[in-house]
């Protein structure tokens, strides 16, 4: 027995010491001055290159991780070396390098695999406040590798003077927002808005680490004219792939005056109290064959109580009270497939397309004995979604999901909502490109409170919003669009849009339904991306022209409003 435990002991020396006088590789020939100016725009990422010489399902020993964190605006670049750029570079507050290591998923002296690196670049990006990461390897001696993390910042304190109009609808917002509080990875809020429902002041703040920890914490408040709401999110999430347990709990409560609508007008108003608490966790249970899997369980309560607002007309009838207590069991499978990619969703950014098979489902039991109301329900929650490359230039995503309640009561179904997608992208050529989109909704025995709408504030943007009402809808959405290289003041990047939308939303239990009937419009679009300012907003100026008229349908619509994608 010792002398197998010596030839053990005698042949891991040896591999560690053959290891060891591996000659070591440079990886990368930057400086920290070549740092500081690397172009993420003609650089590809970890995942294009896979690193060269490394071994994706090797550990290595991680070295020395330096980070290095460019400014909004490159100096250096004569095009960039403007008063205007320097004053903005100085009066920002550059993310603190700890926050950087805190999002990433490997430190000095811990091993990691490529694939962690290579998630630890896409979680940097999915911040707000960069404008791009790379993380580029620059020496492996045997299985020492050292890294270098590099990020650049945006403007990430900005005046919120938001504006949107869609379908007729108009919302404005007056405020002061930081993404990145002081470089530290916080966002604080507070403003006012204004829209066609409410208006009021709100206050928020979100903490993504917590004292330095993986926990999270939002809150939020709001006063409203009609109302007020009060939020508190604190979890654990599932912060990256890997990551072995999630915990959480949440409390939603608030009160506010709703709305019913057909065709754009008011048809009904009463006002709803609620309050929503959760608690929630979940565990993994490792990787199969590149697949993650998680088993989840929790508690949800849900109050919902109406009453007639005075002075205006009630629904007829008005929505019944409801209450949800049950506890729930879940599953959440998510396959490891990711694809760096431009010019797809985004304007000459890099876009971390997923692409892999993820599908997730709950199934909750809701009783008095859990905190529910005298009816006994079932909860149902189901899922799925996935992308296919067709070729280099064809790209398709789909899904589909539904959530219902079972009454066992009445013995059917309530609030059934049902969903399913598809999207398409073929990228023509480096700058044109087509996108198709078809999403269609199937709603059964919806709570009084609830509508299904269509209209320019839901993607028909030739048309008022909330023009249509019904238990189904459909929305094809045909868009050709044009990447140009225009570069406003090395501040802007500049998009433009031709689209097609036709959609309905109906009853086909209405005998009047041809009062409804299919609508159309054609139009063009205006693109708008900044690359100083947070990641997350493209401004859409759109101009839809109607091609089936209908009551208040105008010859022109024009609407102004603020997405995460084109």
């Amino acid at each position: 027995m010792i002398r197998c435990i010596t030839i053990v002991l005698l042949l891991l020396a040896l591999a560690a010491a053959s290891r060891a006088s591996e000659p070591c590789v440079d990886l990368s020939n930057h400086d920290m001055a070549s740092l500081l100016a690397f172009e993420f725009e003609a650089n590809t990422t970890l995942a294009g290159t896979s690193a060269g010489v490394l071994a994706p399902g090797r550990e290595y020993a991680i070295g020395e991780v330096r980070v290095v964190r460019q400014p909004i605006f490159d100096a250096t670049n004569p095009a960039e070396d403007r008063w205007l750029y320097r004053a903005a570079n100085a009066a920002h507050s550059d993310t603190r390098e700890r926050v950087i290591r805190q999002i990433i998923l490997f430190s000095e002296g811990a091993r990691a695999k490529l694939s962690e690196l290579i998630e630890s670049e896409r979680l940097l990006r999915q911040k707000p406040y960069f404008y791009d990461a790379r993380i580029l390897p620059r020496r492996l001696c045997g299985d020492r590798l050292d890294v270098d993390v590099v990020t650049r910042d945006v403007w990430s304190l900005y005046p919120r003077l938001d504006a949107t109009s869609a379908g007729g609808d108009e919302e404005y917002g007056i405020g002061l927002t930081d993404v990145n509080l002081l470089g530290t990875g916080r966002e604080v809020s507070a403003g006012y808005t204004s829209d066609e429902d409410r208006k009021g002041v709100d206050v928020s703040y979100y903490d993504p680490n917590v004292a330095g920890s993986r926990v999270a914490l939002t809150a939020f408040v709001a006063d409203l004219d009609d109302g007020s709401q009060q939020l508190l999110d604190i979890r654990r999430p599932f912060f990256a792939l890997g990551t072995p347990f999630a915990l959480g709990g949440r409390m939603d409560i608030g009160d506010r005056e709703e709305r019913l609508y057909f065709r754009n007008d008011e048809i009904a108003e009463f006002e709803r109290d609620y309050e929503q608490y959760s608690i929630s966790g979940g565990r993994a249970l490792g990787r199969h064959k590149g697949n993650v899997r998680r088993v989840l369980a929790g508690y949800r309560y849900e109050r919902h109580s109406f009453a007639p607002v005075l002075g205006s007309v009630p629904p007829s009838p008005l929505p019944e009270d409801r209450t949800f207590g049950y506890p729930y069991v879940g599953f959440e499978r998510i396959e490891d497939e990711f694809e760096v990619a431009t010019n797809v969703d985004r304007i000459e950014r890099t876009e971390d397309l997923y692409l892999g098979l993820r599908l997730w489902g709950e199934l909750g039991y809701s009783h008095h004995a859990f905190g529910g109301d005298g009816s006994e329900r079932a909860v149902l929650r189901l899922g799925f979604q996935d992308g296919v490359r067709g070729s280099a230039r064809r790209l398709y995503t789909y899904g589909a999901n539904v959530r219902s309640y079972w009454n066992f009561d009445t013995d059917e179904e309530e609030e059934l909502i049902a969903r399913a997608y598809l999207a398409y992208r073929r990228q023509q050529s480096d700058r044109f490109s087509f996108a198709g989109t078809l999403d269609y909704v199937y709603t059964s025995n919806l709570f009084a409170d609830q509508q299904l709408l269509l209209g320019g504030d839901t993607g028909l943007r030739g048309y008022p919003s909330r023009y249509q009402v019904g238990d189904r809808r459909f929305l094809l959405s045909l868009e050709e669009r044009y990447f140009s290289d225009l570069y406003v003041l090395r501040l802007v990047r500049v998009g433009y849009a031709a689209f097609f939308d036709v959609g309905r939303a109906w009853f086909p239990s209405d005998p009047d339904d041809d009062d409804y009937g299919m609508l159309a419009n054609v139009g063009l679009g205006l693109r708008l991306e900044s690359t100083r300012t947070r990641r997350d907003r493209i401004f859409h100026i759109d101009m839809g022209v109607p091609l089936v008229d209908g009551p208040r349908v105008d010859a022109v619509q024009f609407s102004f409003t603020v997405k995460t994608q084109l």
